[in-house]
Order: C-alpha cells, then sequence, then structure tokens
C-alpha cells in the first residue's frame, strides 16, 4: 500500500511539472519569434567604411586640392567605376568628365559625411543579474584604447579590376580617439538578455551533441559611432598604408547580429540631441569610462 501511495505522489509531483515544462517550452519559441525589440535611434544616421565612403571624406577633410587631377580621376576610379572604365582611355571626353567631377565635388563636399561606423565582434560572458549585464570576455573587451585600426574592405577584393592600392586614398584607417576607452561590460536590460540567451540556445540545440560545448560562444557585434574631425596624414602599416584622422566617439552599441538588425543597448556619449540620449538605456561608469 505505501509503495502505491509513494507511485501516486510521485505523479501527483510530475503532472505540474510536466504542464509548466510545456509552457515554458511555449515561451521559449516566442521569444525566438521576435520578442523584446529595441528601436535602434541612429539607424542610417552613421555612413559604413567602404572605399567610396572614405574617398567622400578626404575631400570634406581637404585632403586634396581641386586642382588635382590624378586625385579626382582614383576618385571616379573608386566612386564612379562605370564612367572610369567606359571613357577613361577617350582623353577628350575624360576632360569632360574630370570637370564635371570637379564641379560636382566642389558643390557637394560640404554634404559628405563626417560620422562613419563600424562593427567588430565580441564574445558576451554569463549574464551577471546584480549589474545587469554582461562581461566582454575571451579577450575581446576593450581598456584604455586610444588608437582603433579599421579596415574599408576584405583584402581580396578588388576595386574597379584594381587589386593594388589606389593612389593617394587609404583603404584603412587608424582612429585617434579624443579620449581613451575602457569598455569590458555591456549593460543589457534582463528581458533582452534572456531572449539573446534563448536563441543562442536554440543555435546549439541544432548542432549535433558532440560539437555543442566545442564550438559554444556568445558572440555579439559592438557597433562604434564616429564623428571624424580631423585628417593627420597617413603611416604604413606592414604592407598597408592608413588615413590617421582624430575622431569623437559618439557612441558605442551592442547588438546580436553583424548587421546591426537586433539591438541589445546602446550607450551615448556626445547625442546629437538631448532626446535622443534620453530614450536609449545608458550604460554605468562601471562598464565605460573615458580616461
Amino acid at each position: 500500500m505505501k509503495f502505491l501511495f509513494s507511485i501516486l505522489t510521485i505523479a501527483a509531483l510530475l503532472i505540474p511539472f510536466s504542464a509548466l515544462a510545456e509552457e515554458e517550452k511555449i515561451n521559449i519559441e516566442e521569444y525566438f519569434i521576435d520578442a523584446t525589440t529595441i528601436e535602434d535611434k541612429y539607424s542610417g544616421q552613421y555612413v559604413r567604411i567602404t572605399p567610396q565612403s572614405l574617398a567622400d571624406l578626404y575631400w570634406r577633410l581637404q585632403v586634396f586640392d581641386s586642382g588635382d587631377n590624378r586625385a579626382i580621376d582614383n576618385y571616379m576610379l573608386i566612386n564612379e567605376c562605370d564612367i572610369y572604365q567606359d571613357n577613361f582611355n577617350n582623353d577628350f571626353e575624360w576632360n569632360k568628365i574630370r570637370e564635371a567631377a570637379k564641379q560636382h565635388i566642389k558643390q557637394n563636399k560640404n554634404d559628405f559625411s563626417t560620422k562613419f561606423e563600424f562593427f567588430v565582434p565580441v564574445h558576451l560572458g554569463r549574464y551577471d543579474t546584480e549589474k545587469k549585464g554582461f562581461d566582454l570576455v575571451d579577450d575581446t573587451g576593450y581598456r584604455n584604447i586610444r588608437r582603433m585600426e579599421v579596415n574599408s574592405y576584405v583584402r581580396t577584393d578588388e576595386i574597379c579590376g584594381e587589386s593594388r592600392a589606389i593612389k593617394d586614398y587609404p583603404m584603412a584607417v587608424l582612429f585617434i580617439l579624443e579620449e581613451a576607452l575602457t569598455y569590458v561590460f555591456s549593460e543589457v536590460d534582463e528581458h533582452v538578455a534572456q531572449a539573446y540567451i534563448l536563441r543562442k540556445q536554440k543555435e546549439i540545440l541544432d548542432l549535433p551533441i558532440d560539437l555543442r560545448q566545442r564550438r559554444y560562444e556568445r558572440t555579439a557585434y559592438l557597433r562604434f559611432r564616429l564623428d571624424i574631425e580631423e585628417y593627420q596624414g597617413n603611416i604604413i602599416s606592414g604592407s598597408d598604408t592608413l588615413a590617421v584622422l582624430k575622431a569623437e566617439l559618439d557612441g558605442v552599441d551592442l547588438f546580436e547580429d553583424a548587421k546591426g538588425k537586433r539591438l541589445l543597448s546602446s550607450t551615448v556619449f556626445r547625442p546629437a540631441d538631448q532626446s535622443a540620449a534620453a530614450t536609449q538605456p545608458e550604460e554605468t561608469i562601471e562598464s565605460i569610462s573615458f580616461e
């Protein structure tokens, strides 16, 4: 009789547990779909670092003189490849195009953007429920950083059929920050963090069992937003020429994906206006600081 009672007791305990597990499964699926999204207030306000956007920037920062025909020709090679390839060897036609390009740059260079963004991968540790965020682990955080080197394209790519460096137009830049940056912790809302963790968990569960722990990394992406203030010349680094650019760091944002579609948190250092800053969850001094 005692044996039967024990079985019935265990069965009674299992029923609500199973129901709870089923309910939790439903909630997980809801998280997988599109729960807890944060609006990106800075989408479209900054340009990606590309050969084309850098070429515009160099003219905005007055790196070249408008009478520099070689600089004009290479600007067209970078920004108007089809026109360049179709007309460069036609001397008379190219003279007309070159003059039109000079006028275009003269009229529009003040509108070329000085606001740039770039993404870098980071690894997140376990969620800290007391500090409400993730540590950046595996040496992917930033501590007392003043210089950041960024390439505008994959080295194996060609620019308008050219695999060599384009004269006077460095395709890599060295940003010199106004103040040193430390970013080793990212504050993330608990609900947003839970959704992120569940989606990462689903990625792992889709792998074979023997690969789950070996390949598990909580990868996320930082977007750095900078305002370029000054061109300070070029330097040689290995086989590359880098343009040295003095920059002010406007903010750092944490995304789940490299394309910047799913925002996890945003940090503002120098907002365009106070209302924009107020709408974003700011990080604590523990996570980001200037030194």
